[in-house]
C-alpha cells in the first residue's frame, strides 16, 4: 500500500455539495417536502438529517483519500 493523504478541503467540499445536490437526496428531500426540492432545501435536508456524519463515517471506512504525487 502507497503513502496516501487525505482530500484536499476543496475537495472534500466540492465532494460533499455533489453528494447534497445528489439523486439521492433530491429524492429524499423531495419526499420530505412533497415536491420538487430546490438547491437550499436540497442542502438544509442533507444537513440536518445525517449527511455530514454520514459522509464523514464513509470518507473513514471507504478511504475516501487520494494516492499521494510522486
Amino acid at each position: 500500500m502507497g503513502m496516501c493523504f487525505s482530500l484536499s478541503f476543496a475537495e472534500r467540499a466540492r465532494a460533499q455539495i455533489e453528494e447534497a445536490l445528489g439523486a439521492d437526496n433530491t429524492f429524499f428531500t423531495g419526499q420530505a417536502v412533497g415536491r420538487l426540492p430546490t438547491e437550499v432545501e436540497k442542502v438544509d435536508h442533507w444537513l440536518h438529517h445525517g449527511g455530514p456524519e454520514g459522509f464523514a463515517r464513509r470518507e473513514q471506512e471507504e478511504g475516501l483519500i487520494k494516492p499521494k504525487q510522486s
